[in-house]
């Protein structure tokens, strides 16, 4: 009898979703906004996190929450989208998101509605594991269009495209 290669339990790539064969590959898909995102290349200006949660707010809408659309500037009660059923966090920057931003949209969201996270360089490993036990769906953002799930629940959110 041949012995099995024992095989690792975590993903090489903390993108990457637990169980590649029980969720579908998506492909990244393009959204568009109502006005133009273009990158400025400088993760401190003004327009390139605007225009990041402008496109969130784009693509919560083409996953069926209509009605998603960016908090104005200033306190925003935790959230830089939200619409009927969902509220999101923005972050678009050149760092790794980590657990303890997702434990404030957490705390933040009294309204109970699903939860989405949208970051520019991904996620911690303690960040991701966070998220999937408590259901937060994770998204990849880059400008000027590109939105892809990077969890079980963002490719739930994915699927379902509400109506």
């Amino acid at each position: 009898m041949h012995k099995r290669a024992s095989k690792s339990k975590r993903p090489t790539s903390i993108t990457a979703p637990r169980s590649p064969a029980k969720v579908p590959t998506v492909v990244k898909k393009t959204w568009s906004t109502s006005s133009s995102v273009n990158d400025p290349g400088n993760e401190g200006a003004s327009s390139g996190w605007s225009a990041a949660e402008r496109l969130a707010a784009a693509a919560l809408r083409g996953y069926g929450f209509t009605d998603a659309t960016v908090t104005p500037p200033g306190n925003d009660g935790g959230f830089d989208v939200v619409g009927t059923g969902i509220v999101a966090q923005v972050k678009y920057r050149s760092r790794a998101t980590g657990r303890p931003e997702l434990q404030q949209l957490v705390g933040a969201n009294t309204r109970f509605a699903a939860a989405a996270f949208f970051s520019r360089k991904g996620y911690s490993r303690q960040a991701v594991d966070f998220a999937d036990s408590v259901g937060i769906a994770l998204f990849q953002i880059e400008l000027p269009r590109t939105v892809a799930p990077t969890n079980k629940s963002a490719f739930r959110l994915v699927r379902s495209q509400r109506n």
